[in-house]
């Protein structure tokens, strides 16, 4: 469908931040129906229905643990957890979900602990979901 709900967008910068949204999603491939808040860090489904939902992200180059989650309406139980390991070099970690949302439903990603990478390529972290029906 030409017409579809769907983002995605990708970061320019290392974000961070312990128990914080994940806000500056600086770079924005495609933002369909423009449900996605590049302010704020947050999708909010227009219409009921399933969402395939992915998160990706890359490491900082260092011996921390990152922990991120992508939270419906602001629940860490809703959505899914990820965890990359300990490393001293960079770990990629990703996971795709279809998720069950009801109209004005929201999407965030949330940076429990670690960081997130991101640099000019603006591909390395990225946060996307789309419409299934």
């Amino acid at each position: 469908l030409p017409k579809q709900v769907s983002f995605r967008c990708g970061r320019t910068g290392t974000f961070t931040s312990d128990n914080n949204i994940v806000t500056n999603w600086n770079t924005v491939f495609h933002n369909v129906g423009s449900h996605f808040n590049t302010s704020t860090g947050v999708f909010t489904a227009p219409i009921a229905g399933v969402y395939q939902v992915g998160l990706h992200y890359l490491t900082e180059s260092n011996t921390n643990p990152t922990d991120a989650h992508v939270r419906v309406n602001g629940s860490q139980n809703n959505g899914f957890r990820l965890r990359s390991g300990t490393s001293a070099g960079h770990q990629s970690t990703s996971a795709s979900h279809p998720i069950l949302l009801a109209a004005n439903d929201t999407l965030h990603v949330f940076l429990e602990q670690g960081e997130v990478y991101g640099d000019g390529s603006t591909s390395w972290s990225t946060f996307s979901a789309y419409l299934l029906g």
